[in-house]
C-alpha cells in the first residue's frame, strides 16, 4: 500500500463503517486512478508524496454528512440522528429569531418610538451606560438577519438560511474577539460577562454547523409549526424581558435570558419525558435525540453565566438570580440526564444498516 493509497483511506474513515465495508475499495482505486500518470518519476512522487486534494476530502466529508445525518431514504438510526441535528438547527435559529425580534422591540421602545408602556428611568439610565459603538452596529447588523435566516429555513430556501445564519454569525463573532483584546489590553470591554459572551457564540456556530443536516437528501420542513412557535415565542419572550427592563429593584430579578432557555428546556423535557404516562402516542426519536443534545448547551450557559456572575460584581447585583440559577442547574440535570439515556436507548433501538420504509414516511421536523 502506497503512502499516497493510506491517506486516501485515512479519509474515508469519515464515511460510516457498513458503507466503507462495501464501497472503500472502489473509492481508492477511483481516486488512485485519476492520479496516474505516464511519467515514472512523477507517479513514484505522488505515490510516497501525493495527499488527497482539497475538493477530494470536502467531497468525502459532504458524503459522511449525507449518511450520517441521513434523509429520508437512509437507515432509520442515521435518519433518526439527522432529524435530531435539523431539530436542533430548526430550535436554534428559532431562539436566534425570537430573541433577535424581541431586542429590536426593545430598543424601539428605549428609544421611544413605542409610547407604551413607559420607559423606567432607570432602564434608560441602564441603557446609557451599556455598551456601544461596535456592540451596537454589530447587533443591529445581526438581529434581521437571524429572523431571515430562520424565515428561509422554514419555508425551503436552505442554500440563503445557511449563507444568511454565516453573516449573522460574523457580527458576534468580531464583537466577542474585539472584546477579548481589550481585556487583554486593560481596555474596558464591551460586556463584563465574557465567558458568557463565548459560550454563546460557541453555540451560534453550532447551530450555523448543524445546518450541514439540511443537504438534499433531507425531507422538507413543515413550515405551519414552525412559524407558529415562532409567535408564540414572540407573545411569550416580552414577559421575562420586561421583568428585566421595567423592574426598579434589580436585585429582585427571577429570570434572566440562560434562566429563560433553562427553565424551557425543563418544560420540554418533562413533557417529552411524560407523554406515554399522560396518553401521548410514543416519542419520536428525533425529538428524543435533539432534546438531549440541547441539554448540554443550555446546562453549559447556565452554569457560565453563574461563574460570570461570580466572578464580577453582580453578586451582590442578582442574589436571587444566583439562587434561583443554581436550581435551574440542578433541574437541567435532572431532566438532562434521562433525556440523555432515552436517547442512548432510542439509538441502540434503531436498526443501523438496513432502510425501513417507515423511514421515508416520518414527518419533517
Amino acid at each position: 500500500m502506497s503512502v499516497l493509497e493510506d491517506r486516501y483511506r485515512s479519509v474515508l474513515r469519515l464515511l460510516p463503517p457498513s458503507y466503507r465495508a462495501v464501497w472503500e475499495d472502489e473509492m481508492v482505486a477511483t481516486f488512485l486512478d485519476s492520479t496516474r500518470t505516464d511519467d515514472v518519476e512523477e507517479a513514484e512522487h505522488r505515490a510516497y508524496c501525493g495527499r488527497p486534494s482539497r475538493a477530494e476530502v470536502a467531497s468525502v466529508a459532504g458524503l459522511a454528512v449525507r449518511l450520517r445525518l441521513g434523509g429520508v431514504d437512509a437507515p432509520p438510526r442515521s435518519f433518526a440522528w439527522g432529524e435530531a441535528v435539523r431539530l436542533v438547527a430548526l430550535v436554534g435559529l428559532l431562539v436566534h429569531a425570537v430573541t433577535a425580534t424581541m431586542g429590536v422591540s426593545q430598543e424601539l421602545w428605549i428609544a421611544g418610538w413605542l409610547a407604551w408602556p413607559p420607559v423606567p428611568g432607570e432602564v434608560l439610565a441602564l441603557a446609557e451606560s451599556g455598551p456601544s459603538g461596535l456592540w451596537d452596529i454589530g447587533w443591529s447588523l445581526t438581529a434581521p438577519v437571524w429572523v431571515a435566516a430562520f424565515l428561509a429555513l422554514v419555508l425551503g430556501h436552505r442554500r440563503a438560511a445557511k449563507m444568511l445564519a454565516g453573516l449573522a454569525l460574523a457580527p458576534v463573532a468580531i464583537a466577542a474577539m474585539v472584546s477579548t483584546a481589550n481585556l487583554a489590553l486593560g481596555r474596558p470591554p464591551m460586556t463584563s460577562l465574557m465567558l458568557t459572551m463565548w459560550v454563546d457564540l460557541l453555540i451560534s456556530a453550532l447551530v450555523v454547523l448543524a445546518l450541514a443536516a439540511f443537504h438534499g437528501d433531507a425531507p422538507a420542513v413543515r413550515p405551519r409549526p414552525w412559524l407558529v412557535a415562532y409567535a408564540v415565542g414572540l407573545v411569550l419572550a416580552p414577559v421575562p424581558g420586561l421583568v428585566f427592563l421595567m423592574q426598579v429593584i434589580r436585585d429582585l430579578m427571577l429570570l434572566d435570558r440562560p434562566g429563560v432557555w433553562s427553565v424551557a428546556l425543563v418544560a420540554a423535557g418533562l413533557v417529552h419525558l411524560g407523554g406515554p404516562a399522560v396518553g401521548r402516542v410514543g416519542r419520536a426519536p428525533g425529538w428524543s435525540l435533539a432534546l438531549a443534545l440541547l441539554a448540554a448547551p443550555v446546562l453549559a450557559l447556565r452554569i457560565v453565566s453563574l461563574l460570570d456572575y461570580a466572578l464580577s460584581d453582580a453578586v451582590g447585583v442578582y442574589p436571587v438570580t444566583m439562587a434561583i440559577g443554581v436550581v435551574e442547574t440542578v433541574a437541567v440535570i435532572a431532566v438532562g440526564v434521562p433525556l440523555a439515556v432515552l436517547a442512548a436507548q432510542t439509538v441502540r433501538g434503531l436498526p443501523s444498516a438496513a432502510p425501513s420504509p417507515a423511514a421515508s414516511q416520518t414527518p419533517a421536523p
